[in-house]
């Protein structure tokens, strides 16, 4: 049976929708007494099983390779124990003691864990948050910003603890407060604890905490604890989670972008080979010149190969010349080294550069080699016979690759020219008044003087 529509988006949403609906319920679950909230959330259970078991059947051992499966599992049958075995086990219990209602149950027993897993049903809204790509963008910039606000939540409760020192000694044990506020000020900060406790209301903006405003210390002590706990404390904590956020936001954009350019690379690779493939006539692994050329010299598979490799006629025929080895008295490239080298070709430590390089310095050794056995000749002759020959100014010459492309050039300019050529004459014959018109008109015409014969 193939179970393949498991994975596909449409069941997704289908479980997305009842995980909402399961959501809704047990909300309502909460507030209303009713009890048909039993069956359905049997029929929700039903739902989730059918989920996990298929998913097992489909995926094999590799359902059980992450931790939502996992937790889906656990969930699911944890849900599925907590229905069937604890009614079971009280009647079991009623059935061997005669008693409708025994004094010991499952609810005091082992099983009185089971009922936990109602309460981790709601883990399942994370699976319905992840089901937006929006939402699953946010909360796991949550996630990430969690990590870095460790620190901040430690130099927190630091400077708290701090504070509540102070206040505890210097208010709490009446140092800097009135004697008829001494009661209230111990009651308020008498312990680290409780001082502690007024200190993190206030750095929340809990105002009722602010007493014992008659001394002047206790004012200043005030405002300089609002200043470093409701100032300093949440701008810092807000800037980091602020910035944390941002900067998940920007590897999960850069993670989308490199998974789309992997899409994209392995969807033109398929496309570059079957057109090499196409090109390859004798079928041997590679491309030689003159297949190559004449690939360009179709107009539709030349098209078809400068769209998936995104390059232009003049920038095929260089690469095509730098990449290619001379092999038997011609040049040849093989199809998956020209696919590879593509790749890197747009990145930024540019590839075609090296190929210039390389092909330069082919060609300054053969021109070294040209000099050692010009060179070689002349010590070979003579002392009184050694003549340096003339050294002709060598002539200014285009690379192969420029002067096929400009061959091509050319071609398509000729193609271009005689298409508007053939366009203008189509055009003069339709419309009348034209030299062209009139004279095919005329009865002078061979053509019309035959027609009348």
């Amino acid at each position: 049976m193939d179970l393949a529509w498991t994975e596909k988006p449409a069941f997704e949403s289908l479980m997305s929708a009842v995980i909402l609906a399961n959501s809704v319920t047990m909300g309502l679950e909460l507030d209303i007494n009713w009890d048909g909230f039993f069956w359905i959330n049997v029929f929700y259970l039903v739902f989730y099983i059918f989920e996990v078991v298929a998913k097992i059947k489909r995926q094999g051992r590799s359902f059980f390779t992450t931790t939502w499966n996992n937790l889906d599992f656990l969930l699911s049958f944890g849900c599925l124990a907590d229905l069937l075995a604890i009614p079971a086990f009280n009647a079991l219990v009623s059935a061997i003691s005669g008693d409708a209602s025994p004094h010991w149950s499952a609810s005091s027993g082992v099983l009185s864990v089971l009922p936990v897993f109602r309460v981790l049903r709601v883990l399942r809204l994370y699976k319905l948050l992840t089901s937006f790509p929006a939402l699953k963008k946010l909360v796991l910039g949550i996630a990430a910003a969690m990590h870095g606000t460790f620190w901040v939540i430690v130099l927190a409760f630091l400077v708290l603890y701090i504070f509540a020192i102070l206040f505890t000694s210097l208010i709490g044990r009446g140092v800097v407060v009135n004697r008829e506020d001494h009661h209230d000020a111990v009651q308020a900060f008498g312990s680290v604890a409780m001082s502690l406790y007024n200190m993190f209301k206030l750095m929340n903006d809990d105002q009722s905490v602010v007493m014992f405003t008659d001394s002047v210390w206790v004012r200043v002590m005030f405002m300089v604890a609002m200043v470093m706990l409701n100032w300093v404390m949440l701008a810092t904590l807000t800037s980091v989670v602020t910035d944390n956020m941002n900067s998940h936001s920007v590897i999960v954009e850069r993670q989308e972008m490199d998974r789309l350019r992997a899409e994209n690379d392995k969807l033109r690779e398929r496309r570059l080979t079957a057109i090499f493939r196409e090109m390859d006539k004798d079928a041997n692994g590679q491309v030689d010149c003159k297949e190559f050329h004449d690939t360009l010299g179709d107009t539709g598979l030349r098209s078809e190969l400068q769209d998936a490799a995104d390059l232009s006629t003049r920038d095929l025929v260089e690469l095509f010349d730098y990449i290619s080895q001379e092999r038997q008295g011609g040049r040849v490239c093989l199809y998956e080294d020209f696919i590879s080298k593509l790749k890197r070709e747009s990145e930024p430590v540019r590839e075609r550069t090296i190929f210039r390089v390389e092909e330069e310095l082919r060609a300054l050794e053969r021109r070294i080699n040209q000099q050692f056995s010009n060179l070689a000749k002349i010590m070979q002759q003579p002392i009184h016979e050694r003549t340096l020959p003339a050294t002709p100014q060598p002539e200014l010459q285009l690379p192969r690759w420029e002067k096929k492309a400009r061959d091509l050039a050319e071609q398509d300019e000729a193609e271009t020219r005689r298409r508007e050529i053939m366009l203008s004459e189509l055009v003069e014959q339709a419309l009348p008044g034209t030299p062209r018109a009139a004279k095919a008109k005329s009865p002078q015409s061979p053509l019309m003087g035959d027609a009348g014969l």
